[in-house]
């Protein structure tokens, strides 16, 4: 095929974004996001993932296409295998994996098929927290990049804990959202507050429950606030490893009647209309979406100060030390007391804006195509 303008020979170019489990969590959020803003008549998106998502009808609705490939972790040759079958069947000239240290494998597909342009992206960090998963993450930074021509991330944490010296060739894309969705569900929830006298305030958690989380510490925060108030509530919204040893420790604590665990769904704002502070106690985080998401509906976050800094988009955000549990009991008191802001749109044309940061993808990606084999490692 050849390059003509900004599309091969009138169609669409199509980009090969490869991930990993793409059930929940922030990446998959990520891609979404900017796959519903990106001008699809110049690029698509085919979603390569280890099994069927929530999103697969919505991304063929779209245009885009689902393949789905070995987990890297447990049959790491037959995941070369397929998708350098795929990749090379597909002729994409563009693969971007979004798989932090796991990339290689998708990259090393990636080259074996001849594609010109390999994108590593990184989206998170480590922490010797983990054990033996940080050591095994940091013995596969090196190889991270190693098949890659070019490298992204969601954060100048990211990017620097990935990517190391080479960190100044990297490109910045933001961990945009759809502000005008978040900050435009509030209208009910804001009248039903006014009509209330007494409230109940509730401190919400989205995201995974895993270890790097850290959860099982937010529960105990909320056993020291409940002691002292009864307006308040804490919903959990998510799903993993932990959830089980989680629900135990709210009962261990009588705090069953005061905690509320949901399942997670792709319809993120109806949890966020609920919720009056985010609390996000991570032990290493890249840039999380759901604390942008928060800020831009005016939800008050408090995140653990292992998050970058760059995640207060607004100055609703207040970082406190994990050790200093007194200290995250009065800042999550405090924001509930303060509230939330109704109607804003402090994110609106921003660097975290999806309308803006979609369009800045697109020419990205077109670029590449245009550079060809002229790769920037």
């Amino acid at each position: 095929m050849a390059y003509e303008g900004n599309t091969y020979k009138g169609e669409p170019v199509r980009i090969a974004e490869v991930l990993g489990n793409a059930a929940t969590g922030g990446v998959m959020n990520w891609l979404m996001n900017f796959y519903r803003h990106v001008d699809r008549s110049r690029v698509q998106f085919d979603f390569y993932m280890y099994a069927p998502s929530a999103f697969d009808d919505e991304i063929r609705a779209l245009g885009g296409r689902v393949f789905y490939y070995p987990k890297v972790v447990t049959h790491v040759f037959g995941a070369v295998k397929v998708l350098t079958k795929a990749f090379r069947k597909e002729k994409y000239p563009i693969v971007h994996v979004h798989m932090t240290t796991l990339s290689f494998v998708a990259l090393f597909a990636a080259k074996l098929a001849g594609v010109k342009r390999r994108i590593c992206h990184a989206h998170s960090t480590a922490d010797r927290a983990e054990g033996w998963k940080w050591l095994v993450k940091n013995m596969l930074k090196p190889l991270a990049r190693l098949f890659a021509t070019d490298l992204a991330g969601c954060s100048e944490l990211s990017i620097n804990w990935l990517y190391g010296r080479k960190a100044e060739k990297a490109t910045l894309i933001h961990n945009a959202i759809d502000a005008e969705r978040f900050a435009g569900a509030y209208a009910e929830v804001a009248a039903a507050d006014a009509d209330d006298a007494e409230p109940m305030k509730t401190i919400g958690f989205i995201g995974r429950l895993e270890r790097q989380k850290n959860v099982g510490y937010l529960v105990e925060v909320f056993e020291d606030i409940a002691n002292k108030r009864d307006d308040v509530r804490l919903l959990i919204v998510g799903a993993g490893k932990e959830y089980t040893e989680i629900v135990e420790k709210v009962k261990k604590l009588g705090l069953t009647e005061r905690v509320e665990f949901r399942d997670w769904c792709k319809d993120t704002e109806r949890y966020y209309a609920e919720i009056d502070v985010l609390a996000l106690p991570s032990i290493f985080e890249g840039l999380p979406m759901v604390a942008v998401e928060a800020q831009a509906a005016g939800i008050p976050c408090v995140l653990s100060d292992n998050i970058t800094k760059e995640a207060a988009v607004t100055p609703k955000c207040e970082f406190v030390p994990l050790a200093a549990r007194g200290k995250w009991a009065e800042a999550l008191s405090r924001a509930l007391d303060e509230g939330r802001e109704y109607g804003t749109r402090a994110l609106e044309g921003s660097a975290y804006d999806i309308r803006t940061e979609a369009d800045k993808l697109t020419e990205y990606y077109l670029e590449k195509v245009a550079e060809g084999g002229n790769a920037n490692d």
